[in-house]
């Protein structure tokens, strides 16, 4: 039923040999467990509510000659739910902390002034507050 075909066989001396590489070598891979710590940067009052007036700037929908710190952040800025999410979560990423829970938060800040002075008191707790 089937018939049997003769094939040629490989020998070793017809078969081509690879010359043996040396291992290869991999560059080292860079991680962000040895990456060099930086130190914490420290903040003054002032430079804390400059800081959080150009962030209340970025988020506002409102002329920017109606935004200070003292304005309120919901009724006088419409700033909306989710942006004051990213203003909260941007306030974090700013000044190098992290604080949750994060929704109760964002419900709290309710002006410019109440967010630069819990930035302030984070800060200070972290004793990195210049006075």
């Amino acid at each position: 039923m089937f018939a049997l075909r003769s094939s040629t066989l490989r020998t070793a001396s017809t078969v081509q040999r690879c010359a043996i590489l040396p291992a290869v070598v991999t560059p080292p891979v860079r991680s962000l467990y040895k990456k060099a710590v930086q130190p914490p940067k420290h903040f003054t009052k002032a430079e804390i509510d400059e800081k959080v007036l150009e962030l209340l700037f970025d988020y506002t929908k409102v002329a920017q000659d109606k935004v200070n710190l003292e304005s309120n952040i919901i009724k006088d800025l419409s700033i909306g739910r989710l942006d004051r999410f990213g203003l909260y979560w941007d306030l974090q990423t700013e000044f190098e902390f992290m604080f949750l829970p994060a929704r109760s938060r964002t419900r709290e800040l309710a002006s410019g002034r109440e967010a630069a002075d819990w930035v302030a008191s984070i800060l200070e707790e972290e004793q990195r507050l210049k006075a």
